[in-house]
């Protein structure tokens, strides 16, 4: 090879490793792509929650925390919602299951457009297929969804027939397609 075709091919050289670099680092620079989650990606889980008896109302005020906004408009080829919730109060945990729970909240049944949550009896069993087993229709509530974060308000005598103090115990679960994610047990607060 002559002086000028080797100074040629080094050129030829620098260029190119100029260009791959450059068009690394434009790479490097650019907007990371945002990725769109599913329910099936994060699971809907509780990051805090409440049940607060306010003596003078006569009202238990419950908040729920999620880790991300729930999506209770999806649901699979069997109707089960891509996100739910369910609040099962306790009322005599002497009794067998279900007659142990004095009633049931299910975010199955939650009503996106008229914003109302049944509240149902543990038993006996109705017969309509929303009920999903659970009893009749005890009240109808309104319920409040800002984001990430679910509040209603229920009287106390609707939620239980065992407590006349506020205070009672409950489960709360969250479920992703009928699966169950995440489990608490806890108990109202009644503040003194």
């Amino acid at each position: 090879m002559g002086g000028s075709t080797k100074h040629l091919a080094r050129a030829a050289l620098v260029i190119l490793a100029v260009v791959i670099a450059a068009t690394q680092a434009a790479s490097a620079a650019a907007a990371p792509r945002m990725v769109q989650s599913s329910a099936t990606d994060h699971p809907l889980q509780i990051v805090f929650e409440s049940a607060v008896y306010d003596p003078e109302t006569g009202n238990v005020d419950f908040t729920v925390r999620f880790n991300r906004g729930p999506n209770f408009r999806k649901v699979d080829q069997y109707g089960r919602r891509a996100d739910s919730f369910q609040y099962f109060i306790v009322g005599d945990d002497t009794l067998p299951y279900p007659q142990n729970f004095d009633a049931i909240i299910r975010g199955d049944e939650i009503q996106l457009r008229s914003r109302l949550l049944p509240i149902r009896n543990s038993a006996p069993s109705d017969p309509d297929p929303a009920a999903g087993g659970w009893g009749t229709i005890r009240a109808t509530i309104p319920f409040q969804l800002h984001g990430n974060v679910l509040t209603f308000s229920a009287a106390l005598t609707t939620l239980t027939d065992h407590s006349t103090d506020g205070r009672f115990t409950y489960i709360l679960e969250t479920y992703n397609f009928g699966s169950v994610v995440d489990h608490i047990v806890n108990e109202s607060v009644v503040p003194s």
